[in-house]
């Protein structure tokens, strides 16, 4: 630093309060403040051109993630490692529900100053609605609204719909004692009454909830869910690709191959292992179709470039976007001599080289493939390396074809219905037996996205409760020259 002048480095000095505000992003102070464990007029001060002493600095590079160097002086690589910039800034989000608006407002701005972020409601269908389709750590909700019986009606919906969400429930009268217990028993965190220390019990309320999720977030790193009942089916090679699965958690860097037609469910059931691998689960799940890619592209995707066309800059590559997570590479046969020997590097040494690059990089991933070809007879025609095919099949896992998963369709094909029937708003609750015999009959080229397509179809155009053989016979047929509605097969 002896050769730097005085006024660059003042000028670098001067410039900290951009880089801190754009490490802050679209948090408000309050929130960054909070994350940052300093107080709010503090980290005012400092946004506004005050120079923070190193020490302050030093706990924004811990907490953030980011290189001091690049903090004090803009210069250099800007992360140091950690995961802030990418997933760590998490906005706790609470809904606010009530018919009046001052009330509303007035709730809205002790939690806003707060640092968390608001959505807001006046009525129960307006909330369910946030709900389906936003997430929130907190609803705290009036207990009593015109035209709807009471804020127990919601209560009772989100801990049925969503049980990680904590509920509030708020009266402007004082509570009489069943009111209150019978909210606490319906699974409310707590109950208040709107009297002149309302604003502090909000306050307390509020972060009480909080730390309960944080808590709870905390043990499930520990103790991760097992979702592996997500994958529905009860024919014996469903059966064996779950405990294939359940050894791959205990192997967590060990890879994995799908030998398996489109749609089978391949992505998914690769999706469930990420989710139940302790030590990948909380990191990047990155899926890549090799076959819609020229070789060229998908080695400059997959790895990276150091430099890509001049003016776009640098690649940073699948892999290492994934970094410490999991990359599921999707019809595996299709990618060409060149980077199969990268994978084969990955796999064996751990290193990969970016395009335009001579230092090989470490990388940590775990590779899950997925093929319908048979990849020995491509082996043996010499466009699949043998020793590549090794490495990836020490674990394996066969996926029948939906049509010869007789028992299971009826599983899947109710699912369907359910799911569907509550997204619409419908009443659909069951088949006649002739159109389970239908749908067993069937033989389902796209698999999996095809039985999905004709449930939806035939929920969408039935007017019974009970979908029979001629609301299946209307939708296959209506498929047959129409596209999809649920897109393209998934793998």
């Amino acid at each position: 630093m002896s050769d730097i002048s005085t006024n660059m480095i003042e000028n670098q000095v001067a410039t900290i309060p951009d880089r801190l505000k754009e490490l802050k992003g679209d948090r408000t102070t309050a929130a960054f403040a909070r994350f940052l464990g300093v107080g709010v007029s503090t980290l005012h001060n400092y946004e506004n051109g005050r120079t923070p002493p190193i020490d302050f600095l030093l706990n924004v590079a811990a907490c953030t993630g980011v290189s001091i160097e690049w903090l004090l002086t803009g210069r250099g690589e800007k992360e140091s490692g950690g995961s802030y910039l990418q997933a760590a800034r998490k906005t706790r989000r609470v809904l606010i529900v009530d018919d009046k608006e001052y009330q509303r407002d007035s709730i809205c701005n002790v939690l806003e100053a707060e640092g968390y972020e608001i959505g807001r409601a006046a009525n129960l269908k307006q909330s369910t609605e946030m709900l389906a389709s936003e997430s929130f750590d907190v609803v705290i909700t009036d207990l009593r609204m015109p035209d709807e019986n009471d804020g127990l009606i919601l209560l009772k919906h989100i801990r049925e719909k969503y049980p990680n969400t904590r509920t509030i429930l708020i009266t402007v009268h004082a509570a009489t004692a069943p009111v209150a217990v019978e909210a606490i028993r319906s699974g409310a965190f707590d109950y208040l009454v709107m009297s002149r220390t309302f604003p502090d019990d909000l306050r307390s309320a509020v972060s009480r909830a909080i730390t309960e999720i944080q808590k709870e977030e905390t043990q499930s790193k520990d103790t991760f869910e097992d979702t592996f009942g997500e994958i529905i089916g009860q024919c014996p090679a469903i059966r064996e690709a779950v405990a294939v699965l359940k050894k791959g958690v205990q192997s967590p860097g060990t890879p994995l191959l799908f030998c398996a037609e489109p749609g089978t469910g391949r992505e998914f059931m690769a999706k469930v292992l990420h989710a139940n691998d302790p030590e990948r689960a909380s990191h990047a799940f990155v899926p890549v179709k090799c076959g819609a890619m020229s070789e060229e592209v998908l080695n400059r995707e997959l790895f990276g470039a150091a430099e890509y066309a001049g003016e776009h800059g640098e690649i940073p590559g699948v892999i290492a976007v994934a970094d410490g997570g999991t990359v599921f590479l999707d019809e595996v046969e299709k990618i060409g001599p060149a980077v199969q020997v990268m994978l084969l590097r990955v796999l064996t040494d751990g290193t990969y080289t970016r395009v335009g690059e001579v230092q090989p990089r470490k990388a940590d991933v775990r590779l899950i493939c997925s093929t319908s070809a048979n990849l020995v007879k491509e082996v043996a025609a010499g466009r699949f390396r043998q020793e590549l095919l090794t490495h990836l099949s020490v674990l394996k896992i066969d996926v029948p074809p939906l049509r010869e998963r007789e028992g299971d369709i009826e599983l899947l094909a109710r699912r369907f219905l359910n799911d569907f029937a509550e997204e619409i708003g419908r009443d659909c609750r069951d088949f006649s037996p002739e159109a389970i015999r239908m749908l067993r009959e069937e033989s389902w080229p796209e698999n999996i996205p095809g039985l999905k397509t004709t449930i939806k179809r035939a929920v969408l155009f039935s007017e019974s409760e009970i979908l029979g053989a001629d609301d299946i016979a209307g939708s296959l047929n209506s498929g047959t020259n129409a596209p999809s509605a649920v897109g393209s097969p998934s793998s």
